[in-house]
């Protein structure tokens, strides 16, 4: 399984998003969008309604934002 989280480092859901990741031993590669323009043309990139970061894949399908992760099967 590959998982993608694209985060800001000063978004605390991005850090409780790797946590929780973390806590069940799942590996991810990390895209840090700390610049404002580079995280702007990345929410576009999603599709409508795609405004927030932390921003999870898995096999290069969007799941969503950590609530998303949260109800996910990954941690059930």
């Amino acid at each position: 399984m590959k998982i993608e989280i694209y985060t800001k480092t000063t978004c605390p859901y991005s850090t409780m998003a790797k946590q929780v990741l973390d806590l069940y031993g799942y590996e991810y590669t990390e895209t840090i969008l700390d610049d404002d323009d580079q995280r702007t043309q990345f929410y576009e990139s999603c599709g409508e309604n795609v405004n927030t970061v932390p921003q999870i894949y898995l096999n290069g399908e969007r799941l969503g934002g950590f609530e998303h992760l949260l109800r996910s099967n990954l941690i059930s």
